[in-house]
């Protein structure tokens, strides 16, 4: 039925993203799509917004809706039936194609010194962190830079935060399964561009 993929597919996503559930572990299947009814799917006032999402995005349903999950604006199938979601989405795939640029471009911006980088003083948030936070630095950048570090099994002990650390922390373990890293390749970018 028209519509079932991207109704499954965006119950599974917006589970994996805002609880315990794992998309990967799991294959995209839920509760909702061992029972889907058909009929019951077609009287549900939002049939027609996964209709259009499927018709649209059916080779890059998931893609599409991870770039906009990881926003963290998307609470209903609803708001992907707008212009920014597109924007968001043609940004996104912008960025995962050329990885290795926007890295580079990333950490090329930073003006810290890379010996405190990283470091936690008074259990408060790393310059590091503070890039991402202040949007100066993207979600793959830290993502990345932790693959290469690993700093988050550090930071979850030593920041005091619970409020906003936590949550940058799991939204980092829920989308890096959706990201291609070549981790040799990104720590040449870092040791190029944070020792010049």
């Amino acid at each position: 039925m028209e519509g079932q993929l991207a109704y499954q597919t965006f119950a599974a996503l917006k589970l994996h993203f805002t609880s315990k559930y794992d998309y990967f572990l799991y294959n995209g299947k839920t509760r909702q799509s061992k029972n889907f009814d058909a009929n019951k799917f077609a009287m549900r006032r939002d049939y027609f917004h996964y209709k259009k999402i499927e018709r649209r995005y059916k080779d890059e349903l998931i893609n599409f809706i991870v770039a906009n999950m990881i926003c963290g604006k998307i609470t209903w199938i609803g708001d992907l039936i707008t212009l920014e979601s597109d924007k968001t989405y043609r940004e996104w795939k912008k960025r995962q194609e050329a990885m290795k640029y926007f890295m580079r471009l990333d950490m090329s911006s930073i003006q810290e010194d890379p010996k405190t980088l990283w470091a936690i003083v008074d259990g408060n948030h790393p310059p590091f962190l503070k890039l991402y936070l202040g949007k100066k630095i993207s979600l793959e950048t830290l993502i990345i830079a932790n693959e290469v570090l690993g700093f988050v099994d550090n930071w979850n002990q030593t920041i005091r935060d619970k409020i906003i650390w936590p949550d940058v922390s799991r939204l980092m373990m829920k989308y890096k399964a959706f990201l291609k890293i070549d981790t040799s390749e990104m720590k040449h970018i870092m040791r190029e561009t944070l020792m010049t």
